[in-house]
């Protein structure tokens, strides 16, 4: 078994998949997945090592949490922002922009054969958004149980 992938083929078949072209900058390593840091927003994913459990954190300072959608589509999370163009306050006037919202959608792997979206959630507190999305009964280590004679 090559990285969950029950034959070469299949494995062949999901790199050249068109659907796996958008995901930015995904590779496979040997140790499992590998997500990069997409441009924008800002992300860190991490899994647990004992729970395999996967973890992101988005840094979406300025956002509102309404303005930020998570789903899940078949193999993939998709995190996106419609941002709608802010009025102008009208006692001030804008001498620098430093501060800008933009529309994004960015796209990452999380197979439905390993991990439960199901009970997948999302938090967003100090311009963090962090999302957990917990490991199948199936991806966590197994500790056989030696019978002694």
């Amino acid at each position: 078994m090559m990285n969950g992938f029950n034959e070469a083929f299949e494995f062949f078949d999901f790199l050249f998949d068109a659907r796996n072209q958008m995901v930015p900058g995904f590779i496979l390593k040997e140790a499992g997945y590998s997500y990069p840091a997409p441009q924008f927003p800002p992300m860190n994913v991490e899994m647990d090592k004992e729970t395999k459990d996967l973890y992101f954190t988005a840094a979406l300072a300025g956002y509102d949490p309404e303005e930020v959608d998570v789903r899940f589509d078949g193999d993939y999370m998709l995190l996106s922002s419609n941002v709608k163009k802010e009025e102008e306050k009208a006692k001030k006037e804008l001498l620098r922009r430093g501060i800008k919202k933009s529309t994004f959608e960015v796209r990452y792997v999380v197979p439905v054969s390993k991990y439960d979206t199901e009970r997948a959630n999302a938090t967003f507190e100090n311009g963090l958004l962090n999302i957990r999305i917990p490991a199948k009964e199936t991806m966590k280590p197994k500790k056989l149980k030696i019978e002694i004679k």
